[in-house]
């Protein structure tokens, strides 16, 4: 509930408004009185609230806006009075009263003594909270990790920061002074609710125990995630060892199985090159081809079938692998294509 007092007097509907949205709506307003006082009742002690107050632009004096949730009264300025009418704006106001305080007072005062605040109408509602959160580190290496939350900041923009140290560091302070954290951007997100985000950081040590945190940011406030989230990097892997998993097999129909293996190393990331020609053991990009194949496992042959290839040209292909540790090429294999077999005579 509400109550207005100092604004008295009745004006609308006089200068030509018309049809809908917030210029008609403030086209009519309660004037009079000096000061007019707003007090917004039955509220919730530490809730999150957004007061808006429309205003419109009119000559005078600037006016002030005293709100009691501080002590001294927070003081906001209506910049928008003292212009011509016929432009509206609104004071917008974020607050969370104290225990055992359920109303909010607003007390509007001219700057110029002689001049009344417009009261064209207001708005009060319920902020949703800002929330950040660890939740896991994910995808962790013996060097890397992923760190992951989620954020919670309905009509807000915040900057997410991860960082991560050998030390549980208590409270914000202790993250700030830990000479040995490190901290890497997330990502900046609007308006989001139950958002996952992550951090990803590299060049860690291998078997070590670390933890991290996220950091939510604007310019208002700084929220840190609690608590500490910990995690172990993995021991350092075995070299991949590229193989030709013996050999490329020609097909009918200008078609040709590409074979590889992993020999060691675990496993890694493979990728067949192939082409008419050689291109090396510098980079995949010095190929005419390049396919990808996904993580695979040590000692498991994986296969690509080619196909639209031209009849009996050889061509030339390597396997390349590569995981956290190094990388390696294979061997270079080579296949020739099938001549087209002729047709049964008529």
């Amino acid at each position: 509930s509400h109550t207005l007092t100092g604004a008295g007097s009745s004006f609308g509907d006089g200068d030509g408004y018309t049809g809908v949205g917030i210029l008609e709506m403030t086209d009519d307003f309660r004037y009079a009185g000096n000061p007019a006082t707003l007090t917004v009742s039955g509220l919730t002690p530490g809730t999150p609230y957004k007061l808006r107050i429309y205003i419109n632009g009119w000559p005078g004096s600037l006016q002030d806006f005293a709100f009691d949730d501080t002590s001294p009264s927070t003081v906001v300025t209506d910049v928008n009075r003292g212009t011509s009418s016929g432009f509206p704006a609104s004071i917008d106001y974020t607050y969370v009263l104290g225990a055992g305080d359920t109303d909010l007072q607003v007390t509007i005062t001219p700057q110029s003594a002689g001049n009344t605040f417009h009261f064209m109408g207001f708005s009060n509602e319920e902020v949703p909270p800002v929330a950040i959160a660890n939740t896991a580190a994910a995808n962790v290496t013996a060097a890397e990790a992923d760190l992951v939350g989620t954020l919670d900041a309905t009509g807000s923009v915040f900057t997410v920061y991860a960082y991560v140290s050998t030390n549980n560091n208590a409270n914000s302070a202790a993250w700030l002074a830990d000479a040995d954290a490190s901290n890497v951007v997330a990502g900046t997100f609007m308006d989001i609710m139950g958002q996952s985000v992550t951090g990803s950081v590299a060049m860690l040590d291998s078997e070590t125990t670390y933890y991290y945190t996220l950091l939510a940011s604007n310019d208002a406030t700084n929220l840190w995630a609690s608590p500490n989230v910990m995690f172990t990097t993995l021991a350092s892997g075995t070299a991949p060892v590229a193989g030709l998993g013996g050999g490329a097999i020609p097909g009918a129909s200008a078609t040709a199985a590409l074979r590889g293996e992993l020999t060691a190393g675990g496993s890694a990331t493979a990728y067949f090159v192939w082409g008419e020609s050689d291109g090396g053991i510098v980079s995949t990009g010095n190929w005419d081809n390049v396919v990808s194949m996904g993580v695979v496992g040590e000692a498991a042959v994986f296969t690509n079938i080619l196909s639209d290839l031209l009849f009996g040209i050889e061509y030339d292909y390597r396997v390349y692998v590569t995981n956290g540790t190094s990388d390696d090429w294979s061997g270079l294999g080579a296949f020739t294509t099938l001549q087209p077999q002729p047709g049964a005579p008529g």
